[in-house]
């Protein structure tokens, strides 16, 4: 008897009004369960591996206490990602405005689909030109066999969104996300969401050629191709998103438009100094080059102009470079 207590007499007006949606609860109970199964096993391992003292030690001594609080929150996250989560009202309200902006920026954005384009340059870095046009020729020709190759290869294509915003709706309410298409109209977002999955069937079938050509064997080029997508392009499934997206809904307003910067960040301040530090030259060069190439064709698509002296293309490389600075990077880039 100690250990019961009574039950809060709550006035109605401060009740929590009972969710009517039937099937917008149970489809959300679907795929909070679906989660669990196809997880459950992976995350006891990490948690096993992640709470061993040898482990935790040798992380700290080599990489200090913020890697290690960096990757027992990576599998918190995977656990319980934040769209699963429960937010206060003030949160929910949120979360729902940064969705519909989204969706407001994004419908029949041409700018923004032409901008998806020169993404293809970091998969050049891993393949060769020869490959990106026999993959495009092949887009062209058969885009369902091109786009069922990559898919095989790259499950996770076929759930990938380029912003957030679009990915938390879709997960987390699926008929509010069927509604606002129906409103804004498919043709409105259908440009964004092709040209995304043009350009990366493209990119991971010219990585995969390119690998099996080196020697790889077709499992270990379709994990290529599959690394280079995670690691240069737009994509949010928790498992891929980085620390500070998932820090606080009010930074989160700081972050929007910004996924694609940050994979450019994140190819220029370690991919390349680490191939440089273990000897890859040739892949840290090639790096470089297609984020200069891929911030010139940039601002040519954002401005309507062509470089004229390398002035000009100082300022595009000088811009993408600011702009990629997270947190505080859009908002210079843009005085």
């Amino acid at each position: 008897k100690e250990f019961t207590i009574d039950r809060k007499k709550i006035p109605p007006e401060y009740m929590k009004p009972v969710r009517m949606g039937l099937m917008q609860i149970w489809s959300q109970q679907v795929r909070k369960q679906e989660h669990y199964i196809n997880h459950v096993l992976h995350l006891k391992d990490m948690r096993i591996v992640a709470s061993k003292p040898a482990f935790r030690e040798a992380v700290r001594n080599q990489f200090g206490e913020s890697v290690l609080k960096t990757v027992d929150t990576y599998i918190d996250n995977i656990a319980n990602p934040d769209f699963y989560r429960t937010f206060n009202e003030l949160e929910n309200a949120s979360r729902k405005m940064r969705q519909h902006v989204a969706i407001a920026y994004l419908a029949y954005n041409v700018t923004t689909i032409a901008k998806q384009i020169p993404s293809l340059m970091l998969y050049w870095a891993k393949s060769s030109v020869a490959d990106i046009l026999t993959a495009t020729v092949d887009m062209v020709s058969n885009p369902r066999k091109a786009y069922a190759d990559a898919l095989e290869r790259h499950p996770q294509l076929s759930d990938q969104n380029i912003e957030r915003e679009i990915q938390e709706l879709r997960d987390s309410n699926p008929q509010g996300w069927g509604r606002i298409v129906r409103a804004v109209g498919e043709t409105g977002l259908y440009g964004i969401l092709a040209m995304d999955r043009v350009v990366k069937t493209i990119g991971m079938n010219a990585v995969y050629a390119k690998g099996v050509r080196d020697g790889l064997s077709p499992k270990a080029a379709a994990r290529e191709a599959s690394g280079v997508t995670l690691r240069t392009q737009p994509g949010f499934s928790p498992k891929d998103r980085a620390r500070v997206y998932v820090t606080s809904e009010f930074l989160n307003w700081f972050l929007q438009f910004t996924n694609q910067l940050n994979k450019i960040y994140n190819v220029a301040s370690y991919d390349i100094p680490v191939a440089f530090r273990n000897g890859n030259y040739m892949d840290a060069a090639r790096s470089a080059t297609a984020l200069a190439v891929m911030a010139i064709l940039i601002r040519m698509i954002t401005t309507g102009e062509i470089p004229e002296d390398l002035e000009d293309s100082a300022v595009a490389l000088a811009e993408q470079a600011v702009a990629s600075i997270p947190i505080i990077g859009p908002p210079l880039a843009s005085l």
